[in-house]
């Protein structure tokens, strides 16, 4: 090369000094050589490349924004503890409405609204304990709750919880995970109208006798908290009832209390399969998404 361009008057092919081109050469062996974060300091940013950037920056933050706004409690964007107070007691207000306050038996300021609306958490209803409208998707979701056997329950590990209960020769398990998700399940087993209710709060457990007389009722979940427990109501007479106080708190049957199940358990479902292995199981299909 140092021929070429001394042929060249001292210039090489290109035209450029033999000192400039072998320093431009040099430049990009040491380019080359470089690491990842020192190739980046070298690298520029364009007019449009800083443009892109700032709008999607300000668009995830918009997004960001929105989800914050929508989704948590509409308690958190209130200024003063004083005006959260009045929007929880106005929720609340409001949904006490729904419901059949006649001989309330507490005081209404230590009902509080919970979260979900009235049925926000849907109760299930199996096809036997269904009184009326047993295709009501609105009421009752878009199929029966699958109740199937213990072979069966394939979803169903040794080392779940299960609420186990027997009634004369039937005996059926309901899935902790699933009763989390409902909080209530209305059944009919050997017979007798049940109520099987769990609260995800406290992790409680009740198991009832849904009938009062000869008439047998239907519960779903309020949306109301008591202590920090589920209030349920009945879907005929829309009074209240307390897991907590075991008892009617409104409504015809206030002060009431229904009778409560013997001949049930939480247990693991590994041993609960082995002590009924003719027994059924609630399934996770439960006819909701």
């Amino acid at each position: 090369m140092r021929d070429e361009c001394e042929a060249n008057g001292g210039k090489s092919s290109d035209g450029r000094g033999l000192s400039e081109a072998s320093r431009h050469g040099a430049d990009a062996d040491s380019r080359g050589k470089k690491g990842y974060w020192a190739r980046r300091k070298d690298y520029r940013w364009t007019r449009e490349m800083v443009i892109t950037a700032v709008v999607m920056s300000m668009t995830c933050l918009g997004l960001a924004g929105y989800m914050l706004y929508e989704f948590l409690p509409e308690s958190v964007w209130a200024a003063t503890p004083e005006e959260r107070r009045k929007k929880r007691e106005a929720r609340r207000d409001l949904l006490l409405k729904e419901y059949d306050l006649s001989g309330l038996r507490i005081p209404k300021k230590d009902l509080l609204a919970g979260g979900p609306w009235k049925d926000g958490i849907p109760s299930l209803t199996t096809v036997a304990a269904r009184s009326k409208g047993r295709d009501d998707v609105k009421r009752y979701g878009e199929r029966p709750p699958e109740v199937m056997a213990v072979g069966d329950a394939k979803f169903l590990k040794d080392d779940d919880r299960v609420v186990g209960l027997k009634v004369g020769k039937e005996s059926r398990a309901y899935p902790i995970n699933v009763l989390a998700w409902h909080e209530i399940v209305n059944d009919v087993l050997g017979g007798v109208p049940v109520a099987v209710v769990y609260c995800p709060l406290c992790d409680s457990v009740t198991v009832v006798e849904r009938r009062i007389g000869v008439k047998s009722y239907e519960f779903g979940v309020s949306g109301l908290l008591y202590k920090s427990n589920v209030v349920m109501y009945d879907r005929e007479d829309g009074g209240l009832w307390s897991q907590v106080m075991l008892e009617g708190i409104s409504g015809k049957h206030a002060g009431k209390s229904l009778k409560h199940m013997e001949g049930w358990e939480v247990m693991k479902a590994g041993a609960w399969k082995k002590a009924n292995p003719k027994g059924t199981v609630l399934g996770v299909k439960t006819g909701y998404k």
